[in-house]
């Protein structure tokens, strides 16, 4: 019988930190994410400058201004590459293994659960570091930086609103609100990326693996929260209305890529 999963996910674990294109992505996300704190760096001067935390009615609290909050270039740039981000690093793996023969090989050795389970952790580690880090970065280098000071409930530009999940614990303790939506995006990462395993199975060229899942998320997330939220891209930013919408979202895609992949590869013939 064969077995040898512990061997297998360290060897997908070793190949994921080693993958060139991670450290590409990762140095994508940075540059974005210094971007952001350059710009804040910018208002926090200006604000200094002015003798007060007000510049034109702009709070500029930590917890409005960090790449997860903000509404500025950066925030968008992110927001729209972030299921590309997630899928890049080795969203390419599973197929190409396919084609080289390698994963033939490894099916010797191993059975096809546990290459496929090692594979789909393998990816979703990938896709969840790429977002987590420079993320998490983002958040530690604009507490340098940023007044960590809860803005006013009424301001303007508060990126939450009373409907929102979470949104008491914003005001109440809104770093616990920040390391939990940076948890949360680190989820979607790692979600996102396992997209890729269940494509594999049946696309042969890897730029069609890596641009369905985007579209997929895009389109998942305008259909089922268009009846629920203002903002109708769920996977990055805070408003989001209902629970039961971003773990709804959450669950499909993660028994689309892991149970309907797994699925689909346990009935094909190894040559």
């Amino acid at each position: 019988m064969k077995n040898g999963f512990l061997p297998c996910l360290r060897g997908e674990l070793w190949k994921v930190f080693h993958a060139r294109a991670l450290y590409v992505t990762l140095a994508v996300g940075f540059l974005i994410q210094l971007y952001n704190v350059g710009c804040n760096i910018g208002y926090v001067q200006m604000i200094y400058d002015a003798g007060t935390r007000h510049v034109d009615g702009d709070t500029r609290s930590l917890f409005i201004c960090w790449l997860s909050a903000g509404g500025n270039l950066d925030y968008y740039l992110f927001r729209w590459l972030f299921p590309l981000l997630a899928l890049i690093p080795y969203g390419w793996s599973c197929r190409s293994e396919a084609r080289s023969g390698y994963r033939n090989q490894m099916l010797t050795r191993v059975s096809k659960g546990s290459y496929y389970t090692a594979k789909y952790i393998g990816s979703f580690v990938s896709g969840a570091v790429v977002i987590a880090v420079p993320l998490g970065v983002n958040l530690l280098l604009n507490a340098l930086i940023c007044p960590a000071v809860v803005p006013p409930s009424y301001s303007m530009v508060i990126p939450i609103h009373p409907s929102d999940i979470m949104y008491l614990l914003f005001f109440n303790h809104p770093w616990l609100y920040s390391l939990l939506w940076l948890g949360i995006s680190t989820l979607w990462g790692g979600i996102i990326a396992g997209l890729s395993m269940f494509l594999s199975q049946f696309m042969r060229r890897n730029i069609f693996i890596l641009i369905l899942p985007c579209i997929a998320v895009y389109f998942s997330s305008y259909v089922m929260g268009s009846w629920a939220i203002d903002d109708k891209f769920l996977v990055f930013g805070y408003y989001v209305r209902t629970y039961a919408i971003l773990f709804g979202e959450m669950s499909v895609l993660t028994a689309l890529g892991f149970c309907g992949g797994l699925a689909m590869f346990s009935h094909q013939e190894v040559l």
